[in-house]
């Protein structure tokens, strides 16, 4: 029998884009799914939709509502301790799936039991425009997908990606919001090997909501740092390439400071960029 695959779908407040979402999901080629619904206590429609899928697709669609709003890693992390299937996909309500996405990455991941995650590339398109934008990756810009290479940047769209559920751990960290996934990208591999799917089989809306502000950049910076401190000390991995990642994150961190006017923030990035420098020169 086909493993069955856990398609976790966190939202709030897009009844505009989750009823194409839910579309681009039930009508994939492989049927054996299940649908986390992760509604984050939308204030607009987007949980009254996704009841109407539920009502069309009962066997497949499940509703994992929020009484009040708990912020992105909580309410995914409800999708991910709910989740029964072999493997486990991470998506946005605003996403989209392209025909044969599941069945591609199951096949790959079935072919060869070291992977631990599948990812593909993604077409990126304008939601006021429906125009397509580029695509994520490419041959020429998607390093081989393990471990060191992602400790230097985030190659990864975590939309495209498929995982091996048992190989995750049970929940988003809050400490790193918004690069959360990132975080569990390294998680998982350490404990296995990925490969990437070089075709687009999703497309990532960029409208105003995700579009990166200043703040947003720093708060970024800040946790991505983190992230990578917690790998070396909670992971204990000694890649000097994580050194590499923190240089590229503390550089991006002394220039927003900069631009911000604020000399503390710019003192402490450019002394995490210099100790980063030493650490990678040691290890090298």
């Amino acid at each position: 029998m086909s493993p069955k695959v856990s398609i976790n779908v966190v939202c709030y407040n897009q009844e505009s884009f989750i009823a194409e979402c839910l579309e681009s999901i039930v009508t994939q080629s492989y049927k054996n799914l299940e649908v986390l619904v992760c509604d984050d206590a939308s204030t607009d429609k987007t949980l009254e939709v996704a009841k109407e899928y539920k009502e069309k697709y009962p066997e497949i669609i499940r509703i994992l509502p929020s009484q009040k709003n708990q912020g992105v890693c909580l309410n995914a992390t409800k999708g991910l301790q709910a989740a029964t299937g072999k493997y486990f996909c991470s998506f946005a309500g605003d996403d989209i799936m392209l025909p044969g996405k599941i069945e591609t990455q199951v096949n790959a991941l079935e072919a060869d039991k070291s992977l631990v995650i599948a990812h593909t590339d993604a077409i990126v398109f304008d939601d006021a425009t429906g125009k397509d934008l580029y695509n994520y990756n490419d041959d020429k810009k998607c390093p081989d997908t393990t471990l060191s290479n992602l400790l230097k940047r985030n190659f990864i769209c975590t939309p495209s990606a498929m995982s091996k559920r048992s190989a995750m751990p049970n929940a988003y960290d809050q400490r790193v919001g918004s690069v959360s996934d990132w975080f569990i990208l390294i998680v998982l591999l350490q404990q296995g090997n990925g490969i990437y799917i070089n075709k687009p089989l999703i497309k990532y809306r960029r409208h105003a909501n995700n579009l990166s502000a200043k703040s947003r950049v720093l708060t970024l910076v800040r946790e991505s740092n983190i992230a990578l401190d917690f790998a070396i000390n909670e992971l204990g991995i000694k890649d000097k390439n994580v050194y590499v990642g923190k240089l590229w994150i503390s550089k991006a961190g002394a220039y927003r400071s900069l631009l911000a006017g604020d000399i503390k923030g710019f003192v402490k990035y450019t002394s995490i960029f210099v100790s980063s420098a030493l650490k990678y020169l040691i290890k090298s």
